[in-house]
């Protein structure tokens, strides 16, 4: 097995929280809401999310730790 395909991940302690596509969106949108005016993106896809800088670099997240920290390093926040 290579991992590809994102299953055989570290334990996610927020699974719970984000487990559908509904959720994993609505994290999406909140995530987006508090990056502010930064020009930061972030969008719900399968297994997590992805975050699009101002500058169109993107940065897959499967995890809610992850995520938090592709935004806070995008603005700039240290971890």
């Amino acid at each position: 097995m290579c991992g590809g395909c994102g299953g055989r991940e570290a334990t996610d302690w927020a699974r719970g929280l984000h487990a559908g596509p509904a959720a994993r969106a609505a994290v999406a949108a909140a995530a987006t809401r508090l990056a502010g005016r930064r020009g930061l993106r972030a969008v719900a896809r399968p297994g997590g999310w992805l975050v699009t800088t101002p500058t169109g670099g993107t940065v897959p997240c499967h995890q809610l730790t992850t995520l938090v920290g592709a935004l806070r390093r995008a603005v700039g926040t240290p971890p």
